[in-house]
């Protein structure tokens, strides 16, 4: 086998075993199971927006988060892509509780479909 063999093999194989170990990692992270859906609505307590530039193109980019509480007293932080909401602004989600105790929170759109 010449070197120049040996190098493409070499890195082949370095290539198959990073993808192994992702794929087995995102298999392991996952929550599993099937969660529990629950529509819930929160209150805006605080917009808060992020702005950058990129360094190379100069485009402007921002991002926009809230702070929600829940009428249980847990609050909860979701970006915003579509608008900017209101403080105190009544906004719906959607609680996926795991099997495993983890809970996640996704904003209901106007037409009841998630973004």
């Amino acid at each position: 086998m010449s070197y120049a063999d040996n190098y493409v093999r070499t890195r082949v194989v370095f290539v198959l075993v990073m993808l192994v170990l992702v794929l087995s990692a995102m298999l392991l992270l996952r929550p599993s199971g099937t969660p529990e859906e629950q529509r819930i609505s929160g209150v805006v307590v605080e917009v808060n927006r992020g702005e950058g530039e990129g360094l190379r193109s100069g485009q402007s980019a921002s991002l926009v988060t809230a702070r929600i509480a829940f009428e249980n007293g847990q609050e909860t932080r979701l970006p915003f892509f579509d608008r900017e909401p209101q403080v105190g602004e009544q906004i719906a989600i959607m609680r996926l509780t795991f099997p495993n105790g983890e809970i996640r929170y996704r904003r209901i759109l106007h037409d009841g479909a998630l973004p």
